[in-house]
Parts: C-alpha cells; sequence; structure tokens
C-alpha cells in the first residue's frame, strides 16, 4: 500500500453453540500503508588500481552498479555518497597538498535515479574520477578511499553500504 493508502477487509464470522443457536458478527480489518525504506544490496568495490611509475598527477577511473529496491511502487530512488574516509595501510590518512582532489566532492557520481514502479530490483550506475598526486605512495603501501553510500526514495534513506577505490603500489 502506499503512504496513507487503506486496505480493509470484512470478515463474517458465525458462531453455533451446542444447541444449534447462532450468532454472526463482523471483524473488520484495517492496514494503513507507510514508507518502506529503500535498500541497497551490497556494493562489489573495483579491482585495485596500481599507482603509476611517475605519478605526479595519475588519472584514477573506476566504475560500478548499485543494485537498488524500493517495495513502495512508483517511488523515485536517488544515491548519495557521504563524506569519505582515507586509510593508508589500514591507519586513518590526511591526504597531502595536491593529492585531496582524490576525495573531492563530485569524485564520486551517480547516473541518474532508478523508478521502484513494482519493487523489483533496478539499477544506479557509479563512477569515480580522481586525480591527484601519488608520489607520497611507498612501495608495498595500499591507499583506500572508502565513500558511504544510501539510496533515498524522497522520505527515508537506505541501508549504508560502501564503495572503496583502493591504490597499490609495487616497485619493480
Amino acid at each position: 500500500l502506499d503512504v496513507g493508502a487503506d486496505g480493509s477487509e470484512v470478515f463474517s464470522i458465525t458462531i453455533t453453540d451446542e444447541n444449534g443457536a447462532q450468532t454472526t458478527s463482523n471483524l473488520s480489518i484495517t492496514i494503513t500503508g507507510s514508507n518502506d525504506a529503500p535498500v541497497l544490496d551490497a556494493i562489489t568495490s573495483p579491482a585495485a588500481i596500481e599507482e603509476s611509475t611517475n605519478a605526479a598527477a595519475q588519472a584514477l577511473t573506476a566504475n560500478g552498479t548499485l543494485s537498488v529496491s524500493d517495495v513502495d511502487a512508483n517511488d523515485t530512488l536517488t544515491a548519495t555518497a557521504g563524506t569519505p574516509t582515507v586509510m593508508l595501510n589500514g591507519v586513518a590518512f590526511t591526504l597531502p597538498e595536491g593529492a585531496e582532489d582524490l576525495i573531492a566532492s563530485g569524485a564520486l557520481s551517480f547516473g541518474g535515479t532508478a523508478n521502484s514502479a513494482s519493487g523489483a530490483a533496478n539499477s544506479i550506475t557509479w563512477s569515480y574520477s580522481g586525480t591527484g598526486d601519488l608520489d607520497f605512495l611507498r612501495d608495498g603501501q595500499t591507499l583506500t578511499l572508502t565513500f558511504p553510500v544510501t539510496v533515498g526514495d524522497g522520505a527515508v534513506d537506505s541501508n549504508t553500504q560502501s564503495i572503496t577505490i583502493t591504490i597499490t603500489v609495487t616497485v619493480t
């Protein structure tokens, strides 16, 4: 049921005692629809990106698809990214000057919206594009950029899932 819509059923109940006497009553049940939260399935993050030999202005790109659904009919589902976290070898890290654009607003974007016409799974594409000076990274290090993602229907948001961009360094 849509938000605020009512669905009612009336059941007629007849009771007969041991002497055959009967009485009939009606039982009315009313259900009022509510706004169910959209569901965002687990996100498969892209394969790790290897740092270039000369990474003074390395462009990083990745893309994928979000699988979303909402049992409420005709909701428009929109994806949103929250503030990313940065980790270097599993420890919280602040990007140095020249690398901040890797997590700048708009580095992670979404390709439109999805409509929940039938409650079935829908897709929203995502794309990551960031450029930064990665020369601060050393052999064997791993830099991860984790973007929390939710999907909203205009009234309530989904569970949070994450898109993680991983940059690895291997000096050969």
